[in-house]
């Protein structure tokens, strides 16, 4: 019992290693005719022109345990309990950024572009 138990403690942390073992950075395709300063501002000055931020509320269904109370004729659900779990689906609102997954593609496709590729890096390299 106790290896399983240590185990399931160290999930969690080497999780959390790995997810932070990594990084990204702008390399240069070749020679380059901007610096790496000048095509972000390019890149990113036109992606946000293109494409702006552009918030919408949007919906979606979740589904969430809510405590009922028994009833005479529910035996089937409560048997001698008084209350029973059901599991119901609710409407959840939240905001959005429509355009961050288009702003971001184009901003990529600039950076290229204009010379720049951007590389992952990760910790095991």
């Amino acid at each position: 019992m106790m290896i399983f138990d240590m185990k399931l403690a160290l999930f969690p942390l080497f999780s959390i290693v790995l997810l932070s073992g990594c990084s990204s950075t702008w390399e240069p395709k070749g020679a380059s005719d901007y610096t790496l300063q000048e095509a972000k501002m390019l890149c990113e000055l036109d992606a946000n022109t293109r494409y702006p931020i552009r918030k919408e509320v949007l919906q979606r269904t979740v589904y969430r345990d809510v405590q009922k109370t028994c009833r005479k004729d529910d035996k089937d659900h409560c048997g001698d309990k008084k209350t029973y779990t059901e599991r119901v689906p609710m409407t959840e609102s939240y905001v959005e950024d429509i355009n961050q997954e288009d702003r971001k593609t184009f901003y990529t496709s600039c950076m290229s572009l204009k010379g720049w590729e951007q590389k992952s890096h990760y910790f095991w390299e």
